[in-house]
């Protein structure tokens, strides 16, 4: 009965019915809400950004750059690119203007490496705005030459990209000198292992993070520079976002209605 239930108000779209069903299972999983509608700041476009009705940290996984990835809870793109002027602005909930009345595809907006790079040329920020870019461009470049599983070694990077990398990561250190941590990560990847070392026994932190300061040390003692998984499942592969790729609300719902027939399908047969 539940499952018929759950199956029909879940194809209504009728969620108020459908939360509970899934609290009395005692299931958790995302449950994509009606996207909203945003206004481009430069030309006045309309887009359709995704939203959430409810997610969950399941199958999370955070790498030694900061980059995370949350397949249960997608987030929306601190910087995005309208379609049709193709400039770059900073997400803003201001921009929002109201939501969709119907499940239209949308786009959670996440920038390529070669778009972020575009960003910073054009947007040129200053401030928590520049910190947060270069941060994301940090992250693109290690999505191609990580080192790490699913991705090239540094030492595959050509030239250009590598001094790109160099550049924008010493002028992070600068914006971000007083997080100690992050600078010594960002000095072990860029093969600075002795400064790396040096900064470590500067950090005090709690036992979460004097975890995450020990694998960082251990790497920088045996000269390694590959970025890598500080919390997660396991040995997961680092993948890089293309010009092409749209995270659509269809594909979207219907993994998550896959995975919700699944568990509560599981559950009933568990109970009954």
């Amino acid at each position: 009965i539940g499952l018929v239930l759950f199956k029909r108000y879940y194809i209504q779209n009728n969620y108020n019915k459908v939360i509970p069903i899934l609290e009395k299972f005692k299931l958790t999983t995302m449950l994509p809400a009606k996207p909203d509608i945003l206004k481009c700041p430069h030309c006045g476009r309309l887009m359709r950004i995704s939203a959430l009705m409810s997610g969950n940290t399941f199958d999370m996984v955070q790498w030694s750059d900061t980059k995370c990835v949350t397949p249960m809870m997608e987030s929306v793109s601190p910087v995005l690119k309208c379609p049709v002027c193709k400039k770059y602005f900073f997400y803003n909930c201001n921009l929002i203007i109201g939501e969709c009345n119907t499940f239209d595809d949308s786009s959670c907006g996440h920038l390529s490496y070669k778009s972020l790079k575009e960003a910073l040329r054009q947007l040129q920020p200053q401030g928590k705005d520049e910190i947060t870019l270069r941060i994301m461009l940090l992250q693109g470049f290690n999505d191609h030459y990580g080192g790490c599983y699913g991705t090239l070694p540094r030492t595959d990077a050509p030239a250009d990209e590598r001094k790109l990398f160099d550049d924008n990561a010493r002028r992070l250190l600068k914006l971000i000198s007083e997080n100690k941590l992050f600078c010594a990560e960002i000095y072990r990847e860029l093969g600075e292992f002795d400064k790396s070392l040096e900064l470590l026994n500067d950090v005090v932190c709690d036992t979460r993070i004097a975890t995450i300061a020990g694998h960082i040390r251990e790497r920088a003692s045996r000269r390694d520079s590959s970025v890598f998984i500080v919390a997660g499942c396991g040995e997961c592969e680092r993948t890089a976002i293309k010009d092409e790729d749209m995270i659509v609300y269809k594909r979207r719902k219907d993994i998550a209605r896959t995975n919700i027939f699944k568990r509560l399908v599981n559950k009933l047969a568990d109970k009954y």
